[in-house]
C-alpha cells in the first residue's frame, strides 16, 4: 500500500474508506496493482488484509524507533506481500534522518 508521507489522520481516512467499501458488501474486488499470482479477488479477504496492513503500519510507526525497525516488523507480519520498495519508502518517510 502506498503510505509514503502518510500521517495518522490520512491512515485513518484510508481505514474509514475501507469500511465504506465493506459496507457495500462486495463479493469481488479487483485490485489495480495486484500480484498476478494472487489466489483470488475475494473482497472480504482483501478488505481484511488491507485493514490489517494499515493498522499494523500505524502501530509500528507509533511504537518503533526507526524505519529499519518498521520494515523488519512489517516484513515479518506480511511476508508474502510484494513490492517491498513501497514499504521502504513509506517507512523512511515517517522518520527524520
Amino acid at each position: 500500500m502506498w503510505l509514503w508521507n502518510s500521517i495518522p489522520e490520512s491512515r485513518q481516512i484510508w481505514l474509514s474508506t475501507t469500511d465504506k467499501i465493506a459496507d457495500m458488501n462486495p463479493a469481488t474486488i479487483i485490485a489495480g496493482h495486484k500480484d498476478p499470482d494472487a489466489a483470488d479477488d475475494n473482497a472480504a479477504r482483501q478488505i481484511t488484509q488491507s485493514r490489517s496492513y494499515v493498522e499494523a503500519f500505524d502501530r509500528a510507526i507509533a511504537e518503533l524507533p526507526s524505519a529499519g525497525c518498521v520494515i523488519d516488523e512489517m516484513t515479518k507480519a506480511f511476508p508474502g506481500y510484494g513490492n517491498p520498495y513501497t514499504l521502504f519508502l513509506a517507512a523512511h518517510s515517517q522518520y527524520q534522518t
